[in-house]
């Protein structure tokens, strides 16, 4: 995962050189670990997000939201004292 001033120095260097490949070539100059450096897709990724954006960051995730600790603790609470409950019963209570 790159971090935010990772993705920002990949944004300068593309508009810098236009060219993913000069990109990485750059990054090896500046001793980037191998495994830090970024595929062309994601390089092609980053760079025209910025430009519609503004912002490098990934957008926020969608799906479901984690429970809170406290209501996770009430559901291993019931399930422990009831445990021949059905998960569809014990989400009815």
């Amino acid at each position: 995962m790159l971090t935010l001033r990772e993705r920002i120095e990949i944004v300068l260097l593309m508009a810098k050189f236009n060219s993913p490949n000069q990109v990485i070539r750059e990054l090896k100059k500046k001793k980037w670990r191998l495994s830090q450096i970024p595929s062309r897709t994601t390089i092609y990724v980053i760079y025209p997000k910025f430009g519609e954006t503004g912002c490098v960051l990934d957008k926020e995730k969608c799906g479901r939201k984690s429970l809170n600790p406290e209501k996770s603790q009430k559901i291993v609470t019931y399930f422990a004292e009831n445990p021949s409950t059905s998960i569809r019963k014990g989400a009815e209570t």
